[in-house]
């Protein structure tokens, strides 16, 4: 039938059942590398608060915390 073998003879909805199960995994691993990112954005403006505050003095710190 089509050119198919008969031991490989598989109906349509196999097919479309491949095609949703390939979406979705590559819909996961697109979720994850954006968690990925949001973590690596996330300690990255962590850090360079930390910084910010180790290079000012108390004054000037509390100045920003205040205002």
């Amino acid at each position: 039938m089509w050119g198919l073998d008969d031991d490989n003879d598989c109906s349509p909805i196999f097919y479309v059942a491949y095609l949703c199960i390939d979406i979705i995994l590559i819909l996961l691993a697109l979720h994850l590398l954006v968690l990925l990112y949001m973590k690596c954005y996330i300690c990255y403006k962590k850090h360079s608060y930390q910084r910010i505050e180790n290079t000012l003095d108390e004054e000037e710190l509390n100045d920003i915390h205040t205002s």
